[in-house]
């Protein structure tokens, strides 16, 4: 019987990673052991399609946190590679051949030879970046590489643009995907909004909805017409920071841009550096904000094993290089009136409503400490409007 000493015999097993040790006389004798079906498989599936191997231990616990990370990358990955898993328990002599001396250890085979591995848990994040660092180029087939990448650096924008170009060189012949294209050219390229919609014959079934967005880019061109009378309802009027804040319209750029000022204002006050603004933080502070208006709720934690803290937010944004990090959150609600189809904030300003939000945190002591902290660099700002109880959330994250 083949026995193998485990260094969580003297260790507690909850220390990370687990630790495998094999004495000479046991390595010797799974030497000896003839290839089993499971190495076969492996190996022979390889020579077609990459397979990725989590050597385990039922007793590991990282590789039970691992175990369903792989398997959900497995589920999406369309066939690219293969995914197995490999009791070293049950099968010590692969644990020997392939020198497995850490669980859990990860192992991609091609064409028959191990050409990359990782040891210990990791996330979802890490893993895919991991993947597609070592999988062979003409086997990485994803349909849209700059996606993940786009969508970590919260440029939303160009991620739909990307996800609709792709839809439409699959199912050029269908009539939404030309109307999803119209609607998000509509405003920023209207030419371009008009060649898709006029693909769509406005007397069948999408006919109502043809003639709707046809409408709206008439009245888009007609507002960025010079000639339109500036009295025009029509007319677009440029917001500045003494501009009430409509609330059918509202300007985030703007109110975040200011929030933003107000907070260095505060900091050039005290002797503290000026906060540069970063994407990766605007992301985790935007993704904060969305969440608080979804639950209604003011919040440093999230209901998401993935996000919890500000610093899980802020990693699964791809911000490993920050090493201090901090954040500050607020509701304010403000009294609204309505005229016609317009409803208004009662604030006196852009500048009146930021200037407000800064107030509130500098009045708080625990915010205070971070806007004024100088060992801060870095600033993401995210100023969201909840329509349901006429409040605004905002979420300011900090890092260094």
């Amino acid at each position: 019987m083949i026995e193998i000493t485990r260094i969580s015999s003297i260790i507690d097993r909850r220390q990370f990673p687990c630790i495998l040790l094999f004495s000479g006389k046991i390595l010797e004798q799974m030497s000896n052991n003839p290839t089993d079906a499971l190495r076969k498989d492996i190996l022979d599936t390889s020579q077609s399609t990459p397979v990725l191997v989590q050597f385990f231990a039922k007793w590991c616990g990282p590789c039970q946190i691992l175990k369903p990370v792989l398997q959900k990358l497995d589920e999406q990955n369309d066939g690219t590679w293969q995914l197995r898993f490999v009791d070293v328990e049950s099968h010590p002599w692969l644990a020997t051949e392939y020198n497995i001396r850490t669980v859990p250890t990860v192992i991609l085979f091609h064409e028959g030879r191990d050409i990359a591995q990782f040891v210990g848990s990791k996330s979802g994040y890490v893993v895919r970046k991991w993947l597609k660092n070592n999988l062979p180029q003409d086997i990485e087939k994803s349909p849209m590489p700059d996606l993940e990448e786009l969508l970590r650096k919260g440029d939303i924008k160009n991620a739909k643009s990307g996800i609709l170009n792709t839809l439409a060189e699959k199912y050029h012949d269908e009539p939404l995907i030309h109307l999803l294209k119209a609607i998000f050219n509509l405003g920023n390229n209207n030419k371009q909004a008009r060649t898709e919609v006029e693909t769509v014959d406005n007397s069948g079934p999408l006919g109502t909805i043809v003639d709707k967005i046809r409408d709206l880019i008439d009245l888009d061109e007609d507002e960025q017409d010079v000639h339109t009378p500036s009295s025009s309802p029509y007319h677009k009027r440029s917001l500045d920071v003494h501009a009430n804040i409509d609330i059918m319209n509202i300007d985030f750029e703007l109110l975040n841009e200011l929030v933003h000022r107000g907070i260095n204002e505060v900091r050039a006050k005290k002797g503290a550096s000026n906060l540069n603004p970063n994407a990766i933080l605007d992301a985790a502070a935007k993704d904060h904000t969305d969440y608080m208006m979804r639950f209604d709720q003011l919040t440093h934690f999230q209901n998401n094993s993935n996000k919890k803290t500000v610093k899980e937010r802020i990693l699964s944004f791809g911000g490993s290089q920050f090493r201090m990090m901090g954040e500050n959150v607020q509701y304010k609600g403000f009294p609204v009136r309505t005229y016609g189809r317009h409803k208004e904030i009662i604030a006196p300003s852009y500048q009146q409503a930021a200037q407000d939000l800064v107030t509130n945190w500098v009045n708080s002591p625990g915010h205070y400490r971070n806007l004024i902290d100088p060992k801060y660099q870095y600033v993401g700002t995210s100023v969201g409007w909840n329509p349901e109880n006429s409040a605004l959330f905002a979420t300011q994250v900090f890092g260094s």
